[in-house]
């Protein structure tokens, strides 16, 4: 009876180890495509950051282009405005000695 219980007892314990080792398998899969999974995420993190920092890139290029066409644009603007008033001047001018000859 002794030897039924201890080949009992044994067949119980190398069944509950390889259910471990089995189960011990099973975690280490799930773990490496956690694991796999979290580098597929990391890359695409990755990729999209990469994107987003040449986007940031461009917008600062542009905006730097908008200030110096904004500059050109006001310089230009007061050159006109300036030739604007001297002919309207000359204009006035112009009238008044009209006026005065047909005066």
């Amino acid at each position: 009876m002794k030897n039924i219980l201890k080949y009992s007892l044994s067949s119980i314990m190398i069944f509950l180890l390889m259910s471990c080792s089995e189960m011990n398998n099973k975690v280490n899969e799930n773990l490496d495509s956690l694991s796999n999974k979290a580098e597929q995420l990391d890359s695409i993190v990755t990729a999209k950051t990469d994107k987003f920092k040449n986007i940031d890139s461009l917008v600062e290029l542009k905006t730097g282009k908008i200030k110096e066409l904004d500059s050109l644009f006001e310089k230009n603007r007061s050159k006109v405005d300036s030739i604007a008033n001297k002919v309207d001047s000359m204009s006035n001018k112009t009238m008044k000695s009209l006026q005065n000859i047909l005066n």
